[in-house]
Formats: structure tokens, C-alpha cells, sequence
């Protein structure tokens, strides 16, 4: 049998370069604009509430001696979300303390353990935010852009009202709760304009447009014979981010935007104006942290992270939804 641990190995310790890479995470720009800026705060209540315009009041031109039409109408509405817990647990094995301890421990274990919570609960929020929380088995998850930037055909209700009611405004026609949407099976950067051009009411238009890798390379395509430039000042340049302009939109790669056919690829169109992320209050549940808490037969101790959480869009005529298998 071979002596183990021969010559230098018996005496010069490993050296541990104390820097870890992160192979696994990717960090999404449409999560930092939105987190950073379109906070809002939920002190408790049963739901999440805002209030919205939902009709026009009588009125117009009139005779002499004509009467006027004074029938009551109802011009507001509201919509509704629940709150929405997220979690990342961590476990430690007691027996990894003693090894991991003193000068020799080059990374300390529950540090980059808590460093990994974060970006999993980061990539947990980033990722179903694009995503929905009324399909079959969803009901759990962040009521995401793909249910609020619909024209009715997936998802007829949004926020507790039906899209049909808002103004008799038909599925399938953009305004009131619906947005523009389209399935797209080629791709051209007027399929784009088009979308962004419907989502434009008066002042109100999308500013920030999130596209998968393969999005970034359709449009990249499209823009090089007019030698458009990365935009270099705005927040999400500042903290790293590469992007071009669209129109008044920042264009922004995301990873964790559904891509391909399963489920289908998606562009999204946001004004991020309208964009109002509820977080609770509660410390507990504000990126709070449980306590490590001991099993019942043995050493080992486990504790989550958690984050109660909402998203709601009171204006979803102002952005838009492409799906296409080519993004």
C-alpha cells in the first residue's frame, strides 16, 4: 500500500486562494431598477389594494333647452393582491464547526452560506417575476409581468377584476387592464416598435425593455446598420449593467427571462412607473432571518431566510409582452 501524504505533502499545507467565484448566479437589471427604486411598503392589511379608473363620466356638447344625461356612473375600482412568501433555508452540520475553525479556515462556512441565500432568494424573486401566479399550481408564487402585460386572451382577470369590465374594454384590444401582446414566429425590430408604439399613452410609455441572450442578439442585429451605442448613464449602467436604447427604453439582457420553447420566450416592454413591489414590513419577513434552531436527535441545525412579497401593476396598457420561440 502507498504511504499517504509523502515528502512536501507531510509538511506544506494546501494553499487556499480566500476568493470564491460565483459559477451559479446571474444578477438581473430589471430586479435591481424595481428593487431599488419601486419599493413600497406593506404594513399589514388583508390585501394589497390600489385604486384605479375604470370609467368615464357622462358629458359633451348640449342645445338649448336640452337636458343633461345625470345618471350615476361608476368611475373607480380597485385591485388586489395577496402577500407572497419566498424562502432559502440553510443547514449546517454541527461536526463542520470543528473543522472549520481558527486560522486555518480560509472561507468561513456560515458566511458564504448567507452569501448564497441572498442570491438564491435574489434569482427566486427575479425569476418569478416574469413569470405568473394563477396557473395551475401558482397560486403561491409572485403575481409576475406575464399575467399583468396581457390582453385578456391568457389571463382574462388581473388583480381581482375582470379586464372586460374595465371600460368595456374587449380581450385582445390594448387599454384599460390590457396590454399589448403578440406570439411572434419571425422577428424584425418593427414587430418591436409596433408593441412599444401601443404601449405609448401620452406621457406613459415603457422605459425599460429586459430581452434573453438570444433576444439581445435579434435586436443587436436589427440596430447595427443604423450604428446604434451603448448607453453609458443611466442607473443600470452605473452599477455595470450593459444596455442600448430602444426609442426612450433601456434594452437590458436578463437571465432568468423564460427563453425557448418550454416555457416560450419572452420580451417585455415595462414602464417601470407602474411597477409597485410590495415588501412587508415586518422584519421577520424583509429579507429576515429565523435563527438557526436545533433538530429533536441531533446536532445539526437549520434556519431560513424569508421574504414576503407582492407585485402589482395598476397600469398594464403602458408595457407589453412579445413570446416568441426565437428569444
Amino acid at each position: 500500500m502507498a504511504l499517504q501524504l509523502q515528502d512536501l505533502d507531510a509538511y506544506v499545507s494546501r494553499k487556499i486562494s480566500p476568493f470564491c467565484a460565483d459559477v451559479i448566479y446571474a444578477s438581473d437589471p430589471l430586479f435591481v431598477r424595481l428593487e431599488s427604486q419601486n419599493r413600497e411598503p406593506f404594513t399589514g392589511n388583508a390585501r394589497v389594494s390600489e385604486t384605479i379608473l375604470v370609467g368615464e363620466l357622462n358629458g359633451g356638447f348640449m342645445g338649448k333647452g336640452e337636458s343633461v344625461d345625470i345618471k350615476y356612473v361608476t368611475t373607480e375600482a380597485g385591485i388586489v393582491v395577496d402577500m407572497r412568501m419566498a424562502w432559502v433555508n440553510i443547514t449546517l452540520y454541527a461536526w463542520d464547526a470543528m473543522n472549520n475553525d481558527g486560522p486555518e479556515a480560509v472561507f468561513s462556512q456560515v458566511e458564504l452560506k448567507f452569501l448564497n441565500a441572498s442570491l438564491k432568494m435574489a434569482k427566486i424573486l427575479a425569476t418569478n417575476m416574469y413569470l405568473n401566479g394563477q396557473a395551475t399550481n401558482r397560486q403561491k408564487y409572485l403575481n409576475g409581468l406575464e399575467e399583468w402585460y396581457d390582453d385578456g386572451t391568457n389571463f382574462p382577470s388581473v388583480g381581482g377584476q375582470l379586464r372586460t369590465d374595465v371600460n368595456g374594454m374587449a380581450n385582445g384590444t390594448v387599454g384599460g387592464l390590457n396590454a399589448y401582446f403578440a406570439t411572434l414566429t419571425s422577428f424584425t425590430l418593427a414587430q418591436v416598435n409596433t408593441a412599444y408604439q401601443n404601449a405609448c399613452w401620452g406621457s406613459d410609455h415603457p422605459d425599460i425593455i429586459p430581452v434573453t441572450p438570444n433576444g439581445w442578439s435579434l435586436i443587436w442585429q436589427s440596430l447595427q446598420p443604423s450604428m446604434r451605442y451603448g448607453n453609458t448613464d443611466n442607473d443600470l449602467a452605473n452599477v455595470g449593467f450593459q444596455n442600448v436604447k430602444f426609442n426612450a427604453a433601456d434594452v437590458v439582457i436578463s437571465r432568468y427571462l423564460p427563453t425557448g420553447s418550454s416555457p416560450i420566450g419572452r420580451m417585455f416592454g415595462i414602464n417601470s412607473k407602474y411597477i409597485h413591489w410590495w415588501f412587508s414590513q415586518v422584519p421577520l419577513f424583509q429579507y429576515g432571518w429565523t435563527g438557526f434552531k436545533g433538530a429533536k436527535d441531533d446536532l445539526d441545525v437549520a434556519g431560513q431566510f424569508l421574504v414576503a412579497s407582492n407585485i402589482l401593476c395598476p397600469s398594464p396598457r403602458t408595457g407589453f409582452q412579445l413570446q416568441s420561440t426565437l428569444f
